[in-house]
């Protein structure tokens, strides 16, 4: 169990999300937001689904409910019957693996935009593949409902992921 009795945990989600990804345990790891309404059968219907990339040959590094395809069309969880492929998912559920030695980058999205997001180009430069998952599944935002997806400091952190990918992936999108 992880505890922040002693406040040695930083809010910075990148670095927890690290903490929480060197944790001894299953090699498979899920980050949900509390907002995310889901029926009860979503953990065996994703590992049904990271299994089926498995045996397909589909070597895959992040999975989500909600994503952005590199034509950039969103990709819903709930909308679609087989998994489909993106450039980027929402922080909003992601399940990843530990066994990659990949790592949120802590230094340069420090806050709560783009982190999942580099850590999916991430996935992708090291031949990985993100996907979203047919699950009966969504995220009920209220703070992206009311203000949509670019509050706070988006526009600052976007800019930190157009740098250091840009070359990389020049058609890359955001959720």
């Amino acid at each position: 169990m992880l505890s922040n009795v002693d406040d040695a945990l930083t809010t910075n989600l990148a670095s927890l999300h690290n903490v929480l990804l060197r944790l001894d345990g299953p090699t498979r790891r899920a980050f949900v937001h509390p907002d995310v309404i889901f029926d009860p059968d979503l953990v065996a219907r994703l590992a049904g689904s990271v299994d089926d990339l498995e045996a397909a040959g589909s070597p895959w590094g992040a999975v989500g409910i909600v994503g952005r395809a590199w034509e950039g069309d969103y990709v819903w969880a709930h909308e679609i019957d087989a998994p489909r492929s993106v450039c980027t998912l929402d922080s909003c559920f992601v399940l990843t693996r530990t066994d990659l030695g990949l790592a949120f980058d802590e230094k340069e999205f420090d806050e709560l935009h783009c982190f999942v997001e580099d850590y999916c180009l991430q996935c992708h430069a090291e031949g990985r593949g993100v996907w979203v998952v047919p699950a009966a599944a969504w995220h009920a935002s209220a703070t992206y409902n009311e203000l949509g997806a670019r509050w706070g400091k988006y526009e600052r952190y976007r800019k930190r992921l157009d740098k250091k990918w840009r070359r990389r992936f020049p058609n890359l999108v955001t959720v």
